[in-house]
């Protein structure tokens, strides 16, 4: 039996959802999107995303217009926006190891393990500082990380097998 994983190990559940919503958005042109229709869309809870929504807003992604034909529309094209730029304003970025996560004193520079581990959080983190939302709106990424152009992503599943996408 194959499920599908619904949570990203790397990135919180909110950030998650920014970036679906982001991505939507641009999907959909930049906007307007009321809360309503992106969480339908995007299988988000309302309540959370609304939540989502104005953060964005308060850090300058998104805009948010009331009344009727009101939503949510980007600030910026979505060539000028990157993923770490949705990240940073939903959790703050990623976190780099600067000393001993566990605090052992005579560990006065990074173990081997520690090393390995923020090297691997400096790699993401220069994809995601390098990752616009225009570069995933007709993308996904293959196995080796090269973006293949598709219909629709891959499933991710528990046995870490890839689905392919619908490509063309």
């Amino acid at each position: 039996m194959v499920h599908k994983v619904r949570q990203s190990a790397l990135i919180s559940q909110t950030a998650e959802y920014a970036l679906c919503a982001v991505v939507h958005i641009a999907e959909s042109g930049g906007g307007p999107l009321t809360t309503r229709a992106i969480s339908r869309a995007m299988n988000i809870p309302a309540g959370y995303l609304s939540k989502v929504l104005r953060t964005l807003a308060n850090g300058n992604i998104v805009s948010a217009q009331r009344g009727v034909g009101g939503g949510f529309t980007l600030n910026a094209p979505p060539k000028d926006l990157t993923l770490s730029d949705i990240l940073k304003c939903v959790d703050g970025g990623m976190s780099r190891m600067l000393e001993c996560p566990l605090g052992i004193p005579e560990h006065t520079s990074l173990c081997a393990v520690h090393t390995l581990l923020d090297n691997a959080a400096a790699q993401i983190e220069s994809i995601l500082n390098s990752t616009t939302i225009a570069d995933l709106l007709d993308a996904t990424l293959s196995d080796n990380g090269t973006i293949n152009r598709c219909s629709e992503a891959p499933i991710q599943t528990y046995s870490n097998k890839v689905k392919p996408p619908n490509c063309q």
